[in-house]
C-alpha cells in the first residue's frame, strides 16, 4: 500500500477533534445553564466563553472562516 493510499484511509483527524470538542462544549453549556457547574467550574467555562468571544471577533476581522456557497 503506497502512502498515499494510506493517507486517504486515515481519519481526519482534525474534523474528528474539532467534532469532539463541539460537543463537549454544547454539554458544558447545556450543563451551566441548568445550574450544574461548580462554581469553579462555572468560572472557568465562562472566562472560556469570554475567550472564545474574543477569537471569534478576529476570526471574523480576518475572514479566516470557510464560506460556503448554496447550489441551487
Amino acid at each position: 500500500m503506497s502512502d498515499d493510499e494510506r493517507d486517504e484511509q486515515q481519519p481526519d483527524l482534525t474534523t474528528r477533534w474539532s467534532a469532539a470538542l463541539a460537543e463537549r462544549l454544547q454539554r458544558v453549556a447545556r450543563h451551566s445553564s441548568l445550574g450544574l457547574l461548580s462554581q469553579a467550574d462555572e468560572r472557568r467555562f465562562q472566562a472560556l466563553c469570554e475567550e472564545l468571544h474574543t477569537l471569534s471577533d478576529l476570526i471574523d476581522r480576518f475572514e479566516l472562516t470557510q464560506q460556503t456557497t448554496e447550489k441551487s
